[in-house]
């Protein structure tokens, strides 16, 4: 479903006033996409993100007195490795959410996370945090992606935040945030049954996954074979 083009904040703002006739150019229309995004997103709505400074992602995150500061748009972690010595470090006492997870099972170094922050063992590192998150602009500010019913979804779902605070204050007409709760929960429905990935797009998922953790046991030969002749076999 997500055909792998984003739109930023200013066209949610722009197409809430076109719908609805609300401004929301506040500053708590980030607050709101990303608030939306976690109700309703899903597998088509997550990046795999390393922060490994390479091809657009984060720098690694600095650990200073055992603690580093988490990415913001963190939803799912998945591994921690020493961004130095390519060592991996073993998760405890996680308070995020651990579906994807991965413990490994030679680690020296422990890591938790708690609220915005990690805490490792090691007093100074630099990390790479392998997680799913949501896609950012360069000015950190959340991406939508560009597909109609998303953007469908997200507009609603400003434009009924915005519309609630203004009924409370009697200054909107209770009748347009009915509508517009209406058209939210419609589209909501319709993003949420095509969110659950088939078999063969989590079988997508696990690969990248897998192809982005380590391999430690692959110099367990300690190079017997290296300068050896292979032979190649053409089908």
């Amino acid at each position: 479903m997500n055909n792998g083009k984003y739109v930023n904040k200013d066209t949610i703002i722009k197409r809430v006033n076109q719908y609805y006739g609300l401004d929301a150019s506040g500053a708590d229309i980030d607050d709101f996409i990303y608030d939306c995004l976690r109700g309703v997103g899903g597998y088509h709505m997550w990046d795999l993100i390393a922060t490994n400074g390479l091809d657009d992602n984060p720098n690694p995150i600095k650990v200073t007195q055992y603690r580093g500061i988490l990415p913001n748009n963190i939803e799912y972690p998945v591994h921690v490795i020493d961004y130095d010595t390519s060592e991996p470090l073993m998760p405890k006492d996680i308070t995020y959410r651990e579906d994807f997870l991965y413990t490994p099972y030679n680690a020296n170094k422990i890591y938790n996370l708690k609220r915005n922050h990690i805490h490792t063992s090691e007093e100074t590192q630099n990390l790479i945090l392998i997680y799913l998150g949501f896609p950012l602009d360069d000015a950190g500010d959340p991406l939508v992606p560009d597909d109609e019913n998303y953007l469908k979804v997200v507009t609603a779902y400003v434009a009924k935040s915005i519309a609630m605070a203004l009924v409370a204050r009697r200054q909107l007409d209770k009748g347009l945030f009915d509508r517009i709760e209406q058209d939210y929960f419609a589209y909501s429905y319709g993003i949420t049954s095509a969110e659950y990935p088939n078999e063969d797009e989590m079988e997508q998922l696990k690969n990248q996954m897998m192809q982005m953790l380590p391999d430690y046991t692959q110099w367990n030969d300690n190079f017997r074979t290296l300068g050896m002749q292979h032979k190649i076999k053409y089908i």
